[in-house]
């Protein structure tokens, strides 16, 4: 015999499908953000490469100028 299920459990199991289905797209969301982070270091590495064969960093010669380190002090009233 068939028992038809009551409209609280019908609502329970509604809620426990909405959840699970809720988390599943949460998880997949969170790969898809690994991976476009991953994707995005990769080609800032490829650039950085690039740029480092075709331009190499100036040759400097002892100059005037020099830089000093200046300690934060915080900031002036």
């Amino acid at each position: 015999m068939w028992r038809l299920e009551s409209e609280e459990d019908y609502i329970i199991k509604s809620v426990k499908c909405l959840a699970a289905m809720v988390i599943q797209r949460w998880e997949m969301c969170m790969e898809l953000l690994k991976l476009a982070i991953e994707f995005v270091i990769v080609v800032a590495e490829a650039v950085e490469t690039v740029l480092q064969q075709n331009f190499p960093p100036p040759v400097t010669s002892s100059s005037v100028y020099t830089t000093t380190h200046l300690p934060f002090v915080g900031f002036l009233p």
